[in-house]
């Protein structure tokens, strides 16, 4: 996630502070011009006529008291409604943080204007938030989902943020960047029986930890069900080898059943 952040630094800037680069990037985000905010509001401070932020926010401030039907047309306005921009942010609210679902990556996304065909083809499995009101819960769901996804499809993650119409939003991107290297799954706990999904929680992370097991125990024991199953999903690095993987895993098990003598004698008593 580190990594995501870093990428989204550039972009998330607009939400910020409420001040006129705030303004300029909403009308890029969104897509709006300022000549369209002032036919629809047309006692909207002029952000040109302001050299300091302070300034500029203090007009808006008498504008939204003065003009509330103005206002209220601005809310209505398609390309605002579609950005969906913080009140707060903006310096149109009472000056009280609102309590509002947070993502950066879903900001991204949806920033992006990408198609749901193009998010589809690019990234099938990308979650969605389930936005019930809760909005503390909702985010932290939402960043355990966005955790799921990443581990357990990882080329999906990297087509889906080397994709134009994200990185088009991203000024610090320099070149196609693959974001993992070696699969999550790889060092998932290993026993030499199958798991099963009954033995782990009934949580998203539950359910992360016994897709990951799952994953590795038909890499090491049944590698072309793993294959057909997950094979399209992964790719590893040229020095990576499955079959000394295998078989060092193998041996550790048989280990962990049959101490070598060696191991007896460096570690006497243990």
């Amino acid at each position: 996630m580190l990594l995501v952040v870093f990428m989204l630094s550039s972009i998330q800037s607009f939400a910020q502070d409420a001040t006129m680069q705030t303004w300029r990037s909403l009308m890029q985000t969104c897509q709006l011009s300022f000549g369209k905010i002032y036919e629809t509001c047309p006692h909207f401070p002029v952000i040109d006529n302001y050299k300091e932020d302070a300034a500029f926010i203090g007009a808006v401030a008498k504008w939204k008291a003065a003009y509330s039907a103005e206002e209220a047309a601005f809310w209505k306005l398609e390309e605002v409604q579609r950005g969906n921009p913080s009140a707060y942010y903006l310096g149109l609210s009472d000056g009280t943080k609102p309590a509002v679902f947070e993502s950066s990556v879903w900001e991204w996304v949806t920033n992006s204007k990408i198609s749901d065909a193009r998010l589809q083809e690019l990234a099938a499995h990308f979650p969605k938030p389930n936005l019930t009101g809760d909005v503390k819960k909702d985010s932290k769901e939402y960043e355990q989902m966005l955790n799921y996804w990443m581990k357990l499809y990882p080329l999906e993650y990297e087509h889906l943020f080397n994709a134009p119409e994200l990185t088009a939003l991203n000024p610090s991107y320099t070149g196609y960047h693959k974001p993992v290297i070696i699969p999550a799954f790889l060092s998932a706990p290993m026993r030499e029986t199958k798991p099963y999904r009954e033995a782990y929680s009934n949580t998203i992370n539950g359910e992360l930890s016994y897709e990951l097991s799952i994953r590795v125990w038909y890499f090491i024991y049944e590698p072309e069900t793993f294959n057909k199953l997950y094979g399209n999903q992964y790719e590893f690095p040229e020095w990576f080898s499955p079959e000394k993987f295998r078989a060092d895993v193998k041996q550790k098990i048989e280990w962990t059943k049959n101490t070598p003598k060696e191991v007896l004698e460096s570690h006497p008593g243990k």
